[in-house]
């Protein structure tokens, strides 16, 4: 019962116990903007959360959160209650994305949650979270208000790596994803930049056997000939995970640069 009931607070708690990547360099300093302060973590997160969460151990706001307390949130949010409140290590409009709840985003935004600050632990936004994380157009709505998709995560991690990190989503969320992630790099969101083990945003594309996003990267000029920290490009990663249409398409890439004389590089 525990863990059903928990389970929308375990999502958010999940996505901010993972470990940080604070040994490569970041073009914003890790000051630059407030962060919610880290979470107890005892190794178990259903415990954790079910713990961080319950009734008098979290915010009154975080109890709101859930699809069936809309009212409620509105009481709370026009008595007052401080939308940009953090708690275990995410902020009530962390919490709202991670829950996939887009009518809670547009109220706590309304009420003057902020975009950008605070953020995790970890240095992401909002904005890092809604790209990661059906339904995709949560990201558009954060966008559309103003979230900045510049901002970079600890280790580097753009908008872009958020966007591409995520499983393969299901049909009718890929043309959103695809969507999103042109938006991201006319915003020049640099495309071949790395996070974690080297990675870009190509390679955990490919990774997951995305071929539209990987089409996308490739014709803004994603390099796939870099290499991880583990020594693979984008072909090696692709067929480590065994995925052939996305082998195909870089195979095609590659003899097609191949074919170019140096005058039409």
């Amino acid at each position: 019962m525990i863990r059903r009931m928990a389970w929308p607070a375990v999502l958010a708690m999940l996505l901010t116990l993972a470990p940080a990547q604070a040994k490569t360099p970041v073009r914003e300093p890790a000051s630059a903007a407030v962060r919610c302060p880290a979470a107890r973590a005892s190794g178990d997160a259903f415990q954790d959360a079910a713990r961080e969460f319950r009734p008098g151990a979290a915010p009154r706001i975080f109890m709101a959160l859930s699809k069936d307390r809309h009212a409620l949130l509105k009481k709370l949010l026009a008595a007052g209650d401080d939308p940009n409140i953090c708690h275990a290590g995410i902020s009530p409009l962390m919490m709202a994305v991670a829950n996939g709840d887009a009518q809670v985003v547009a109220l706590l935004l309304d009420a003057g949650a902020r975009l950008d600050s605070p953020r995790d632990t970890n240095g992401s936004t909002p904005l890092h979270y809604a790209l990661s994380t059906p339904p995709l157009e949560i990201a558009t709505l954060l966008l559309e208000r103003g979230a900045d998709a510049r901002v970079l995560a600890d280790g580097g991690r753009t908008t872009l790596h958020s966007l591409a990190l995520q499983p393969l989503p299901p049909p009718q969320q890929q043309a959103i994803q695809i969507a999103l992630a042109a938006r991201l790099l006319r915003q020049r969101i640099p495309v071949d930049a790395t996070h974690g083990q080297g990675d870009t945003a190509l390679q955990m594309a490919v990774s997951t056997g995305n071929l539209g996003l990987t089409n996308l990267l490739l014709e803004h000029g994603a390099d796939p000939t870099l290499r991880n920290k583990r020594g693979e490009d984008a072909l090696a990663c692709a067929r480590r995970r065994g995925h052939a249409a996305v082998v195909q398409r870089l195979q095609q890439h590659l003899a097609g640069k191949t074919a170019l004389s140096p005058a039409q590089q």
